[in-house]
């Protein structure tokens, strides 16, 4: 079965709303402030902010678990363990972005038309995994084995087609994602103490790398059955095509190396080129680098 692109964008708006409205309400605040000191500005911020994010963060976590349903519903998915909502998140989630934003490097570097823009890049982001671990936290629960896969949205960057393409092309575990023994369903809780309850689903301390979010980030991670799979934007084979051709190039023993240049108005540009080169990428992280440079030149995309 193919989940339609018509579903994940109805699951992509309903996340769109709860997010735009907290970056409203945030934004709201720092108008209250923008004439204050910068302490009265960090201040008014760390006071309101960790609970106005969390109330949002928990109504992300509860659109995502209510598309779960649908998507278990879609795919009739047997003895269905009724998905849960993460656990609330600890203060220092929310301190350590505010602290990160608010400091004062930043103020001196861009005042609080700075601050804002990070912190909110940074909400966007949280939200994202939020809406992620929830997914796979509910689809650990379930007896059926699911899989995960990233859905970006048309025109997405380079760093997310290539993560887009590796979760199509990649079944291993470590490697694509797949879900394995993260979150507590309602009614299951083990433990002294615990009474039978479940506690929530735990966000994890770290995701697969095709889980990973930037700020303001656009795609989704939508779990399915082996034999599902969800339909990609229109022009997705244009960016696995490009992935695959940076990929065998690298397993072919060739290296992505830059040369720079200056246009016109001043500015510097980069020409990557492919050579041989007998050490070749000797890490994962110089294959994933060769391989997004090589997707932004080919794609014209950032």
């Amino acid at each position: 079965m193919l989940i339609s692109r018509e579903v994940t964008a109805e699951y992509r708006s309903m996340r769109d709303t709860v997010t735009s409205n907290l970056l409203t309400e945030f934004g709201g605040l720092m108008t209250e402030v923008i004439t204050a000191p910068a302490a009265v500005q960090r201040e008014a911020i760390f006071e309101v902010l960790p609970a106005l994010a969390e109330t949002h963060l928990q109504a992300t976590s509860a659109v995502s678990a209510a598309f779960f349903s649908g998507l278990a519903e879609m795919q009739d998915l047997p003895k269905l363990v009724l998905p849960d909502v993460l656990e609330p998140s600890v203060p220092e989630f929310w301190r350590s972005l505010i602290g990160w934003g608010s400091s004062d490097r930043v103020l001196e570097r861009g005042g609080a038309a700075l601050m804002y823009s990070l912190i909110a890049g940074g909400l966007t982001r949280r939200m994202s995994m939020a809406a992620a671990d929830t997914m796979i936290g509910n689809a650990a629960i379930q007896t059926t084995p699911m899989r995960s896969q990233r859905v970006p949205q048309p025109g997405c960057c380079a760093w997310c087609g290539m993560l887009a393409s590796r979760f199509a092309a990649y079944t291993s575990e470590a490697s694509a994602g797949k879900v394995s023994g993260r979150g507590i369903p309602v009614g299951q809780g083990r433990g002294k103490g615990s009474r039978g309850r479940g506690r929530g689903l735990k966000p994890r301390g770290s995701q697969a790398i095709g889980e990973d979010f930037h700020d303001h980030c656009q795609c989704e991670v939508v779990v399915v059955t082996e034999e599902n799979e969800v339909q990609l934007q229109a022009d997705a084979d244009r960016y696995y095509d490009q992935y695959r051709d940076a990929a065998d190039k690298i397993n072919d023993g060739l290296t992505l190396t830059s040369t720079d240049y200056k246009l016109a108005d001043g500015s510097i540009k980069s020409k990557y080129t492919w050579v041989h080169d007998e050490a070749g990428a000797t890490t994962p992280e110089s294959r994933t680098s060769m391989i997004v440079a090589s997707m932004r030149q080919e794609l014209n995309v950032r």
